[in-house]
């Protein structure tokens, strides 16, 4: 069902901090695809998930992260403005101004 879906994904989104927390970066990775596999449209993973990728330099994915936020909650003040400092720490900073 949608709510053990919703539960599952964000189960493993804490495991998946937990783990980041801790510096267990594979871990939290793993934890974090699975939560997406339960819900894809579960924000909190998503977000963390960015943080992630940014962390690991992988910033093309953190980039398809803080998008798909975006995507899910065009209104969200949060989800804007992390965006536009995510481009603006990778020189983006033109394509940011957008986003505040």
């Amino acid at each position: 069902s949608a709510n053990k879906a919703l539960e599952a994904a964000q189960i493993h989104t804490q495991l998946g901090e937990a783990y980041m927390q801790r510096g267990n970066l594979k871990g939290a990775l793993a934890k974090l695809q699975l939560a997406l596999k339960f819900d894809d449209s579960y924000v909190p993973a998503h977000t963390v998930l960015a943080v992630l990728y940014e962390r690991i330099g992988e910033y093309g994915n953190a980039e398809h992260q803080y998008r798909r936020v975006l995507d899910l909650e065009p209104k969200s003040g949060s989800a804007n403005n992390n965006l536009g400092a995510f481009l603006c720490r990778t020189g983006k900073v033109e394509e940011s101004l957008q986003y505040f």
